[in-house]
């Protein structure tokens, strides 16, 4: 007998109405159900109760209030990390050229033109200083029409870490006998024509230089040097270097603008 009385008052639970959640022990009910019914009650609801307050709530209320939110908090951070964990395998399953074209904001200018408006003339120091990789990373990361690789709202070229080492540019394509503007991903041979486009570019500003310091060139051996010290930091200083220059630049950007 003394067993089974055990045994029922062992199954017999605690319901909370507010939240549904069992309890086994009355004592952990009573804990619970006063934070619950108050945390369910419309905001103007608490307010009110709030205001009509006589005294300030006991140690031990204080300490049950603060056990069950404590509580509470925990489940939602564990419940928010499983959601971010979903989101992110929903996302990967995404194709990133429709996601990109489905948004409302589009770039201002296409990857075309940001790349030929870029004021090269301003990036022949750049090599003087350092070298052509250099430069051509400046040029990217400066962009043109004040729209820089590092602005997300407006930069005409995207990546993300779910196709490494790949890019997406904003530009014009035919789409049913018209050219319009849309979100489409290159490959590294198109990327690596658009790099070169930039070498020769930043190349046609140092042959302008050449021409107009071309009587100091010939008549004053510093200036002399100078042009061979930067002639050989244009050309690079190793075999298949425009390769590996370009190979350092595409993993530079998109370091720079991945998202992931």
């Amino acid at each position: 007998m003394m067993n089974i009385l055990q045994t029922m008052n062992h199954s017999k639970t605690y319901n909370c109405l507010y939240c549904n959640r069992d309890y086994r022990e009355k004592f952990n009910y009573d804990r619970h159900i006063g934070f619950c019914e108050f945390s369910h009650k419309s905001q103007k609801e608490q307010d009110s109760e709030i205001d009509a307050f006589e005294k300030v709530p006991g140690m031990y209320e204080l300490f049950a209030y603060i056990k069950e939110l404590s509580v509470r908090v925990g489940k939602l951070e564990k419940e928010n990390t499983v959601l971010k964990q979903q989101l992110n395998i929903e996302k990967k399953k995404v194709d990133i050229g429709v996601w990109l074209n489905s948004l409302p904001n589009k770039p201002s200018i296409t990857f075309t033109k940001w790349i030929l408006d870029i004021p090269y003339h301003k990036y022949l120091n750049h090599i003087f200083m350092k070298d052509m990789e250099y430069a051509i990373q400046s040029c990217l990361e400066k962009g043109s029409n004040d729209i820089s690789i590092n602005d997300k709202e407006f930069s005409p070229i995207y990546a993300t870490n779910q196709k490494k080492n790949m890019f997406y540019v904003y530009d014009e394509i035919q789409i049913d006998g018209k050219k319009m503007p849309q979100w489409c991903l290159i490959t590294g041979k198109d990327m690596d024509k658009w790099l070169n486009y930039i070498s020769q570019a930043l190349l046609i500003e140092f042959k302008k230089w050449c021409d107009e310091h071309q009587r100091e060139i010939n008549n004053n051996d510093d200036m002399n040097q100078k042009y061979i010290s930067n002639f050989k930091k244009i050309i690079g200083s190793c075999k298949n270097a425009d390769e590996i220059r370009n190979h350092n630049i595409r993993k530079y950007v998109f370091n720079k603008i991945k998202e992931t």
